[in-house]
């Protein structure tokens, strides 16, 4: 029983590394897409689809990302109901940011390496091309984590599924109509990615720190306020495994709001 839970987790982190090629031509598509709808848009004089793309989007991150994949998924800082599981996974799978599997398994290394050799997501790796894919740079340990996310039996059905599932949102868009594919999936997944990317490395450059943490990690204001409170990353890398992020007063986190409401 042991070789064989062995052997599938081997085969599900090979898994997720081979897909990160995959999903690397999407995410390049999808800036083509971005442009084409963003000219579209305004040549239509039809910049409501924009503000959607923007709603979408931020629905995208602050489900998806900051409390499926984040808080839940990768530091379980809280539990929630079956339904509620199944929604914040299949959120963050719409992404585009890498499985329930591989995206855990990046952030984990990111806390145990963090600003050092190892860190997927260290500043000092910014390239144009680098900033594009840091999400699937080489994983120093593609273990560490694994045998925790592996216990998810919904991360890791749509660990499985993953193109399969963004494809059948993608048609049920389609059906509707055709446009919705551009303003409720591809524009928006690009705008959660780069939210997501422009946290990680602003946050590991400027802003101001209240614990004295190992890494270089920042509390910065701007990247709180556009990102629903996960900006106040000096914190969360003090104590990962709180599902609120602030400490001082006025810190607000409005994705603990959130959180709040769902967790058991």
């Amino acid at each position: 029983m042991v070789g064989t839970r062995s052997t599938k987790l081997d085969y599900s982190i090979d898994q997720a590394m081979t897909q990160a090629q995959q999903i690397r031509y999407l995410q390049l598509f999808n800036h083509v897409v971005f442009l084409g709808g963003l000219v579209f848009a305004i040549v239509s004089n039809q910049l409501w689809l924009i503000y959607l793309s923007i709603a979408v989007g931020l629905f995208f991150g602050v489900i998806g990302i900051n409390i499926g994949f984040h808080r839940y998924l990768t530091h379980k800082s809280f539990e929630t109901y079956p339904v509620i599981d199944k929604f914040l996974l299949v959120v963050g799978t719409l992404c585009l940011v890498g499985t329930p599997v591989s995206w855990t398994i990046s952030h984990i290394n990111h806390h145990a390496y963090a600003d050092a050799e190892g860190d997927p997501y260290s500043p000092s790796r910014l390239t144009l091309w680098n900033f594009l894919m840091t999400r699937f740079e080489p994983i120093k340990n593609p273990r560490l984590g694994a045998k925790t996310v592996f216990r998810n039996s919904t991360a890791m059905w749509l660990h499985q599924h993953y193109f399969s599932t963004i494809g059948v949102y993608c048609l049920a868009l389609a059906v509707v109509d055709p446009l919705l594919v551009v303003y409720c999936w591809a524009i928006p997944s690009l705008l959660a990615l780069y939210i997501l990317l422009v946290t990680n490395i602003v946050c590991h450059l400027y802003g101001y720190r209240n614990s004295n943490t190992k890494d270089k990690s920042h509390n910065n204001i701007f990247i709180s306020i556009i990102t629903l409170g996960e900006g106040w990353h000096n914190n969360h890398h003090a104590d990962p495994s709180q599902w609120n992020q602030k400490i001082k007063w006025w810190e607000l986190d409005p994705t603990s709001w959130i959180i709040k409401l769902i967790k058991k």
